[in-house]
């Protein structure tokens, strides 16, 4: 995450490692936390009041610091098997959504202090692919039976819909109005209506000849994915 001239880095593993500013200019470490090891999950920026927080979770914690000192705000305990938080955390208005692998699915509201619990979703777990929030829904892929697609109500939590299993392991899903975009690893490109009511898929595309990871481009008109071999 880049911001006024500096870039934001969770560095290192469990013993010396630290979620770092680095100053784009000369490579700086201008400040350093410390307080636990990084995970996998890359820092979201939340304006809240007069304060900008880097928002982002490491081993055992989620957790915020100032953008520009790096003096924390506040942690809160989360953790997952092998210590591998790797969602990135989902932040609209006041509220932070985040999950982890077998570790449920939560929304909390962001005070001057610490967070306030919204609500926790214990059957809804988010292995890799992070999820999105559009038109008061939260959509995102649980690694359950084998990998499937779920919409929740994002005030409540409630499970709106489901998709059948046999996914994968994870996929890439963004926002292109009035479409979810969903790409799995197995290379498939899929288009659906947002809906409350249930998944539909609009149009469907092989756009991978081998397993596809990365996070998928939208360019001017134009759609660039990468699978293992090729752009």
């Amino acid at each position: 995450l880049i911001l006024d001239g500096q870039v934001f880095v969770p560095c290192g593993g469990e013993k010396g490692g630290a979620f770092r500013s680095f100053s784009l200019e000369t490579g700086e470490v201008l400040w350093s936390w410390a307080e636990d090891g990084p995970a996998y999950a890359s820092p979201v920026l939340v304006q809240h009041g007069d304060r900008r927080d880097l928002i982002t979770q490491s081993e055992h914690f989620l957790f915020a610091v100032d953008a520009g000192t790096g003096e924390e705000s506040w942690r809160i305990p989360f953790e997952t098997a092998h210590a591998q938080n790797i969602i990135t955390s989902v932040a609209v208005a006041d509220t932070l959504y985040y999950s982890g692998y077998k570790a449920g699915t939560h929304a909390v509201r962001l005070t001057d202090g610490e967070p306030d619990s919204l609500w926790s979703q214990s059957s809804i777990h988010q292995f890799m692919g992070s999820s999105v929030v559009v038109d008061g829904v939260l959509i995102g892929f649980d690694h359950m039976k084998k990998g499937r697609l779920f919409c929740l109500d994002a005030s409540t939590g409630e499970i709106l819909w489901l998709t059948h299993g046999r996914w994968g392991r994870t996929a890439s899903i963004m926002v292109m109005k009035p479409y979810i975009v969903v790409l799995s690893v197995d290379g498939q490109l899929s288009f659906s209506k947002i809906s409350r009511e249930k998944y539909r898929t609009t149009a469907q595309y092989e756009v991978g000849e081998s397993e596809t990871w990365a996070h998928p481009a939208f360019v001017d008109g134009y759609i660039v994915t990468k699978d293992e071999r090729h752009v």
